[in-house]
């Protein structure tokens, strides 16, 4: 007689994170006519639309971020005339995929394109802000750190940025509530070139199958991460997530990636099953995790060409902060030689070719020859 197996299904806790960009890898364009088209990370019914009317002016301020290598693509948005805001990720990639080449990203707004700045100094790294550069995507999930803010090298934002709202989290929920949080961003799980927008998004906090123990586990700073239910595909990862306020759209946070639940099921003889995933909700960073970094890139002034570049490593040179030949390029010698000035000067180390930097060195310098003057024995 055949006996009968009891089947346990144990939730093992694991959980998925994935981004809702095809990460530095090229992704084709859905075909609705064709086999395979799947919409992504779409909760409920699907009722993502074109803009139009008054909406069709976000297209003036969120644009595509692609990689001229790879055709992988991101969303962005602009803070300033050439200040954009993505997700980290589509800058950097993740701790476990490969890192793009900053040089070949660009941004695509209204027909104009930009690379990032700081390519004929190669320091284009460092005119991004953001929150990691290497994103851990197993528990805890740091989804809050998934924030990027990137200086164009030309500014292609002719009609400004996105406004950051100044409403409470209590006046946003109250919106949500009343269908007046919105998304807007690229998504290539659909076939219709353009931005889409996607309405009458909820912000839940808890959900039937993850609770706030289980968010706490699974992420790093919780309260830095806002889930939602908007319709999201790839390509979205860094789109805005919006509400409307008194003088038009206001950023309420990024949308990152889809925070998805994984279980598996294990019988009593200790065989694995067929493994199951739930999408819970999708996940965005809130603007209070990069809205200073916004504030700081604005005011950050950095040498623009290869001869500034080449007459701070001179002035380096001269000081003995600097060895290495003059390229008019950032290099990992030039960055440690500003390191090794800051911390003689008793300034925090950044590495950061400032504009106000060859300012500061001659000061020190004529200061220091001061003191050496000053404390120089005196001959009878």
């Amino acid at each position: 007689m055949a006996r009968a197996r009891i089947f346990i299904t144990i939730t093992l806790g694991s959980i998925l994170w994935t981004a809702t960009a095809i990460a530095f890898q090229a992704l084709p364009r859905a075909q609705d006519d064709k086999p395979g088209y799947t919409r992504v990370a779409v909760f409920g019914t699907d009722q993502r639309t074109k803009l139009s009317g008054d909406e069709s002016a976000l297209a003036k301020k969120i644009g595509i971020l692609s990689s001229r290598r790879t055709g992988a693509v991101c969303t962005a948005f602009c803070a300033a005339p050439d200040i954009i805001v993505t997700a980290s990720h589509c800058l950097f990639g993740t701790a476990v995929s490969a890192k793009p080449d900053l040089t070949q990203i660009q941004f695509e707004l209204s027909g104009e394109l930009s690379s990032l700045a700081g390519l004929p100094t190669r320091s284009t790294a460092q005119h991004v802000l953001s929150g990691t550069r290497n994103l851990s995507v197993t528990p805890p999930i740091a989804a809050a750190d998934d924030w990027a803010v990137a200086r164009l090298a030309r500014p292609v934002c002719r009609d400004g940025g996105l406004a950051f709202t100044e409403s409470s989290s209590a006046d946003i929920e109250a919106v949500a509530q009343a269908g007046g949080v919105y998304e807007v961003a690229i998504h290539r799980d659909i076939s219709e070139p353009g931005l889409m927008l996607s309405r009458r998004c909820g912000l839940p906090r808890t959900f039937a199958s993850a609770d706030e123990a289980t968010i706490s586990r699974d992420f790093k700073n919780p309260g830095g991460v806002v889930f939602h239910d908007c319709d999201t595909g790839g390509g979205s990862s860094g789109s805005p997530l919006l509400i409307n306020g008194p003088s038009g759209p206001e950023v309420i946070a990024i949308n990152v990636g889809t925070y998805v639940l994984s279980r598996e099921t294990i019988s009593t003889t200790g065989q694995h099953g067929k493994e199951m995933s739930e999408a819970i909700a999708n996940t965005g960073v809130s603007k209070q995790q990069f809205a200073q970094a916004v504030d700081t890139l604005k005011g950050r002034h950095l040498l623009a060409t290869p001869k500034e570049v080449r007459a701070l490593e001179a002035d380096l040179t001269e000081l003995g902060f600097y060895r290495g030949a003059l390229r008019g390029q950032l290099t990992p010698d030039l960055e440690a030689a500003i390191e090794k000035f800051e911390s003689r000067a008793g300034q925090p180390s950044t590495g950061l070719i400032r504009r106000a930097l060859p300012l500061e060195i001659h000061r020190w310098a004529n200061a220091s020859r001061t003191s050496s003057t000053r404390l120089a024995p005196r001959r009878p």
